[in-house]
């Protein structure tokens, strides 16, 4: 795992990662202004404070897995449209489209929200789901400024040894990676070290390949639930193996 600045970020870095944090990707106070604040008032009107308030007409809400999909991504007023647009239109975003093909694009993707009692999703490859031959998952925290993922919230944990390969599923609501099949990959069966917890901020942006085995987080030291969105973009033309 790699963290850079966006200042140095590189083609060549985007083009050979596995996984990637860009920090400040994205300006936070803008950022938080335009999309982060307003999904997170949204998710705790759903989620949080356990009163259901009437779902907006552009997304389909799913309360298994406490996650928002926008019903119609092009044209859509709702938060999921803007974050796609305000990576895309960010110097990564930008950096991004320059090694992909015309049409490229992050996908509508999710709002998703991790109370501190319970993880969302078991372990699992994003490939698991999607179609699409390579991709890289954008994983966006919309967090409050001074909030640190991993840290303050749940974030992510990543199996880091390369998998290059969609893993066999456990049937499962959502599908996990089976034990036996995850076990070959890793040097010592269930080494810690095998898994990493980036933390990120405002303004941070996670990336990595679709076949990177994930789940949730819950650190000890989490005392307030975290939203954030994914995206998926494809990368089509592009050199990343």
């Amino acid at each position: 795992m790699k963290y850079v600045s966006a200042d140095r970020l590189s083609v060549t870095d985007l083009e050979t990662a596995r996984v990637l944090v860009v920090q400040q990707a994205m300006d936070p106070v803008s950022f938080d202004t335009k999309v982060a604040s307003p999904a997170r008032a949204l998710c705790d009107a759903l989620f949080g404070t356990g009163t259901r308030r009437e779902v907006p007409a552009d997304w389909v809400v799913n309360w298994h897995t406490r996650s928002l999909v926008p019903h119609a991504p092009t044209g859509s007023p709702s938060a999921r449209p803007a974050v796609s647009d305000f990576f895309v239109n960010s110097p990564v975003g930008q950096m991004l489209r320059g090694i992909t093909s015309e049409e490229s694009y992050p996908d509508g993707g999710r709002l998703r929200y991790q109370p501190v009692d319970q993880a969302n999703h078991p372990l699992h490859q994003d490939c698991m789901f999607h179609d699409p031959p390579r991709f890289f998952t954008i994983w966006i925290p919309a967090v409050p400024k001074g909030t640190t993922v991993n840290k303050d919230v749940p974030g992510l944990e990543l199996f880091l040894p390369a998998v290059s390969r969609r893993l066999r599923m456990e049937r499962e609501e959502p599908p996990t990676v089976c034990r036996e099949d995850l076990a070959q990959f890793m040097t010592v069966k269930d080494d810690p070290d095998a898994f990493v917890r980036p933390e990120l901020e405002l303004g941070d942006v996670l990336m990595f390949r679709e076949t990177v085995p994930h789940r949730s987080h819950i650190p000890a030291t989490a005392d307030a639930p975290r939203v954030s969105f994914d995206i998926r973009w494809a990368l089509t033309g592009a050199q990343a193996a």
